[in-house]
């Protein structure tokens, strides 16, 4: 119930500064097609607030097998108000839990983790390519959760190994 609560804070704080910056109102339903019976965690605005990327987990239409998490985005319609959410599909997702971490500032080029590894695909056209590992130098460590800088100077990460004082550090 509190990730339900603390989304909905999310979606209705974008709704009312994509509002306020608009002078535009946006309509409840459209933020209603945002939530499903699954949860929804990591939102994520792209940099010029026109998409809206999160992770739905254990959804009928994700890839893999249950209790699988995949990378869905949403478009902002000339309205204002959000499209109903589609899944990625590959490449971006795959048969393991996938996580959004961050968009570039022109909108090409997604972060993400497809369980152990973290990966970036750029958008050619309508397309994105196959994703590319990120070369990071901690291999051993596993990214839970993370965030990447829009201008894609600064990673931080959640990580989990032996090592960690807590579940994740």
């Amino acid at each position: 119930m509190l990730r339900f609560l603390i989304f909905t804070f999310l979606l209705f704080s974008i709704s009312f500064i994509a509002a306020k910056n608009s002078n535009d109102s946006i309509p409840l339903a459209s933020i209603q097609k945002l939530n499903s019976r699954s949860n929804e965690t990591h939102p994520l605005v792209s940099p010029d607030g026109q998409r809206f990327y999160f992770v739905r987990e254990n959804h009928d239409l994700n890839i893999g097998t249950a209790n699988k998490n995949d990378i869905w985005v949403a478009n902002k319609n000339s309205d204002g108000s959000w499209s109903t959410p589609v899944n990625m599909g590959f490449p971006v997702n795959n048969e393991e839990n996938n996580t959004i971490l961050g968009v570039a500032l022109d909108g090409s080029t997604l972060y993400f983790t497809n369980g152990q590894t973290i990966f970036f695909t750029q958008k050619k056209g309508r397309v994105w390519s196959t994703p590319k590992e990120l070369n990071l130098k901690a291999k051993s460590l596993k990214p839970i959760q993370g965030y990447v800088s829009v201008d894609e100077k600064i990673v931080v990460l959640s990580l989990e190994n032996e090592q960690s004082m807590g579940s994740t550090d």
